[in-house]
């Protein structure tokens, strides 16, 4: 899945409208990540922040719990999207300075007491 960040005029409105660009949006926040990143010499790949994105689709809270998704500002458990991200950038290889600074991008542990949701599947960090 590649990461379209061009739009024509008329794309870029139904994006708007979509709140996809939402500077609250978890691809938006990942993408100034990596930005940052970029600065420090540390590579975050388009995939990873792709699989970040269908991750929290996967896991919304939204659908289930909305009072609860109000206070989780990417509408996913952040321990359970840390866990996540890191185990995504360990898979592909990235190297252990980018993971470690792809660890400071939510606060708080990785997963819980070793494990992490994904849908329905209680994986092991």
């Amino acid at each position: 899945m590649a990461l379209k960040l061009k739009y024509s005029a008329s794309e870029h409105d139904s994006y708007n409208n979509k709140q996809d660009l939402n500077p609250n949006n978890l691809v938006w926040e990942l993408v100034n990540y990596k930005i940052l990143g970029l600065s420090k010499g540390l590579i975050i790949p388009d995939d990873l922040i792709a699989e970040m994105e269908s991750y929290t689709s996967r896991n919304s809270f939204k659908k289930i719990f909305r009072e609860i998704a109000l206070d989780m500002p990417h509408g996913c458990c952040p321990r359970c999207l840390k866990a996540h991200m890191i185990k995504t950038a360990e898979k592909i290889g990235l190297q252990s300075e980018s993971i470690r600074f792809l660890s400071y991008f939510t606060k708080g542990e990785a997963g819980h007491y070793g494990y992490y949701l994904d849908g329905n599947e209680l994986i092991k960090i």
